[in-house]
C-alpha cells in the first residue's frame, strides 16, 4: 500500500516542479530587466505605481513565452513535427491574459508533447 501513496506523492510534485521551473525562468528574466539587460529600453518614470510594478512582471512573462516559442519551433523544425493544437490553445490563452498561470499552461502543453527545452 505504501507504493500507491508514494506514486501519488510523486505525481503531485511533478506539476509543482514545472511551476517552480517557470517561476525561476520568470525571475531570471525579471533580474535581466532590473540589471538593464533588456535591450536598452527603459521604463517611463511617470507611469502610475500600479503600472510600474506590473510592467516588469509582464515583460518577464512575455520574454519567457517568446523563448519557449523559439525553442519549440526549432525543435519541431528539426524533427519535422507539425504544430500541436493544445500548444496553440495555451499560447492564445497566454496572449489574451499574460499571467504566471497561463505561462505554466503553455509550459505544460509543451512538456506534454516533449517540446519543452528545459
Amino acid at each position: 500500500m505504501a507504493t500507491p501513496q508514494k506514486s501519488r506523492a510523486s505525481d503531485a510534485s511533478a506539476p509543482d516542479s514545472l511551476v517552480e521551473r517557470v517561476r525561476e525562468r520568470v525571475a531570471s528574466a525579471t533580474s535581466r530587466l532590473d540589471h538593464g539587460g533588456h535591450g536598452g529600453r527603459r521604463r517611463s518614470t511617470d507611469t502610475s505605481e500600479q503600472n510600474d510594478t506590473k510592467a516588469p512582471e509582464v515583460w518577464a512573462l512575455r520574454w519567457v513565452f517568446r523563448d519557449m516559442g523559439r525553442t519549440q519551433r526549432a525543435m519541431r523544425r528539426e524533427s519535422g513535427q507539425a504544430p500541436f493544437p493544445a500548444v496553440r490553445t495555451a499560447a492564445i490563452a497566454f496572449r489574451r491574459a499574460p499571467s504566471l498561470n497561463a505561462l505554466v499552461g503553455v509550459a505544460a502543453s509543451l512538456e506534454e508533447v516533449n517540446l519543452l527545452g528545459w
